[in-house]
């Protein structure tokens, strides 16, 4: 993502801490699936 993802797109990380959730999708009960969601949330600046 760092090296990759970020500058393709022209944007530079920037100090701070990177956010990670993590959360069952709506049907992880109803199903008995075991498919879990996460999400990363990453300090960014235009470059």
């Amino acid at each position: 993502i760092y090296l990759i993802e970020l500058p393709a797109r022209g944007l530079a990380r920037v100090n701070g801490s990177d956010i990670e959730r993590f959360y069952y999708n709506e049907d992880f009960v109803e199903k008995d699936g075991n498919d879990v969601v996460c999400e990363i949330f990453i300090p960014v600046r235009p470059v």
